[in-house]
């Protein structure tokens, strides 16, 4: 009788040890899904980053140049009309 009282006692025991132990690995696999996920997200984030900010200075670049060129145009035509042969450099 006492005997069988320590098998359940263990039986209860090492079936809730089973269960920790499934619990402890479901927690693992989510967190290791949670990371690997968290780095993807984090990868596409500052992939956009890079990208946004790589648009934004070829953006300005191009803006710069327009100006510059917008700039030459109107020197070039100030010169003409006083009567100067500007050459630009080109």
């Amino acid at each position: 009788m006492h005997e069988n009282g320590l098998f359940g006692l263990y039986r209860v025991i090492s079936s809730y040890i089973g269960l920790l132990s499934a619990a402890d690995t479901v927690i693992l696999g989510l967190y290791k899904d949670w990371t690997k996920f968290s780095m993807k997200l984090d990868r596409i984030i500052h992939r956009n980053t890079v990208k946004a900010v790589k648009h934004k200075a070829k953006m300005d670049k191009m803006m710069v140049k327009s100006v510059n060129s917008w700039r030459k145009q109107l020197f070039r035509l100030f010169m003409t009309k006083i009567g100067v042969n500007y050459i630009g450099l080109e």
